[in-house]
């Protein structure tokens, strides 16, 4: 059986986000300690862990921009080039708190336009079904700690926490020449389409809500930032990625630390919130365009029904940290990271739909709120515990700016009603170009 282009772009920008995230996420496992080895607490590790969110968050608009113009296939490959140089010089730089501060936040710079390019090539391959392959993409966030967790705490456990970066840095050298493959083929077939195959879809692009006259008209990144709705979303996802990033880079530290879970037991039970956290983010996708491929309102499909899963979620965070059983912590958090990855598809679905022509740089200026929320709560939850020592004043931070980003989300955005589906390039079967 032959295997689509955009089925093998799927699975490679699938491996692409797991890659990044085991590469983010390794200092995050390694944490406790590197801490013990440097002394550092974790006042200055919240300053290391934001270090690499400033990178990604300076990157995420001109990234994004430079995907639309030319395309997301170069942006993708620079990341990946990026990325891994500089997780492998990670290890060099804790000698100098200054030069690992500057690594950090290279890493964050290169991995910061892999996703807006990602959405941009998304949004021309699969119009119809861009939440589920974008959060099939953006699963590879999970997929990639789920693999972190266990692997890292192994390699450090055994050998040492460098290891486990230049382990991470060969596997971005290894991704590159399957994608230089994949990627060129699906340029030579995007241009080998006849004009007038086009001329069916021309005005379809992502969510289906392009306008029924004609081409998305291009606007500049100054009045795309200046638009409203545009400031609503990405305010709202600052909202709510602030607990998301929050969960990244302090889960680790807080089992050992407030939950009393052994380094090597965090390894494991660290896992099990992040399955739940990559069933959430392609069962939420899949959902929001079930929904909207079954006659439900663009509205309630792409914002009521993730909005309302993230307000959920926020409940279940509160009674995680509440518990005095680290069972139940564990149990309400492995629920809190399911119902609060559903919400994900809302807000990446939303402003894809709200300049179809430019979906690379609305999701840049969204992602730059985002990475924005998780340098503020990475630096919040490293002062709020260096301070207290309560481990639940974090959460509760994190529960109460959720709340406000699914409020935006919901009641501060308008997308229009979708149009009437043609096809792309080629009659669409699933998610299989025939």
């Amino acid at each position: 059986m032959k295997i689509s282009t955009r089925s093998k772009l799927l699975v490679l920008l699938f491996l692409m986000v797991t890659i990044s995230y085991m590469d983010r996420v390794n200092i995050s496992v390694a944490a406790p300690v590197i801490m013990d080895e440097t002394g550092w607490r974790e006042d200055l590790f919240g300053i290391i862990f934001s270090a690499f969110l400033v990178g990604l968050t300076i990157a995420k608009i001109p990234g994004g921009l430079a995907a639309d113009k030319w395309g997301g296939q170069i942006i993708i490959t620079v990341s990946v080039i990026g990325w891994s140089v500089f997780t492998a010089l990670t290890p060099p730089a804790v000698n100098s708190i200054h030069l690992l501060l500057l690594v950090r936040g290279l890493v964050g710079v290169f991995e910061s336009m892999a996703v807006p390019a990602m959405a941009s090539l998304n949004a021309k391959w699969f119009p119809k079904q861009f939440a589920t392959a974008q959060m099939l993409g953006i699963s590879g966030a999970m997929f990639g700690q789920l693999i972190a967790y266990p692997t890292t705490t192994w390699m450090v456990s055994h050998y040492s926490w460098p290891i486990a970066f230049y382990s991470y840095a060969v596997l971005g050298v290894i991704w590159i020449p399957f994608w230089f493959r994949v990627s060129a083929h699906s340029l030579m077939e995007q241009t080998s389409i006849a004009p007038a195959k086009l001329r069916p879809i021309e005005g379809e692009k992502a969510g289906g809500n392009a306008p029924v006259g004609g081409e998305d008209q291009k606007l500049s990144v100054m009045r795309l930032a200046r638009s409203l709705e545009i400031i609503a979303i990405m305010i709202g996802y600052f909202c709510f990625s602030y607990g998301g990033w929050m969960m990244v880079v302090w889960l680790p530290t807080y089992l050992v630390k407030a939950r009393n879970f052994s380094f090597q037991q965090m390894g494991w039970v660290g896992m099990v919130p992040t399955m739940a956290g990559f069933a959430g983010l392609i069962l939420g996708g899949i959902t929001s365009d079930y929904f909207l491929r079954h006659g439900r309102s663009m509205r309630f499909s792409r914002q009521g029904f993730p909005a309302s899963a993230i307000v959920l979620a926020t409940s279940l965070v509160i009674i995680a940290v509440s518990v005095e059983s680290p069972f139940y912590a564990v149990l309400f958090l492995v629920a809190f990271q399911l119902v609060n990855m559903l919400g994900t598809s809302g807000f990446w679905s939303t402003a894809s739909a709200l300049h179809p022509g430019q979906v690379g740089a609305v999701t840049g200026i969204m992602d730059f709120g985002g990475s924005f929320g998780g340098i503020v709560g990475s630096l919040v939850a490293g002062l709020l515990v260096a301070k207290t020592g309560n481990w639940a004043l974090p959460f509760y931070t994190a529960a109460g700016s959720s709340l406000i980003g699914a409020f935006l989300l919901f009641f501060c955005v308008r997308i229009k009603a979708p149009r009437p589906e043609g096809l792309l390039i080629r009659e669409e079967r699933g998610l299989a170009l025939e």
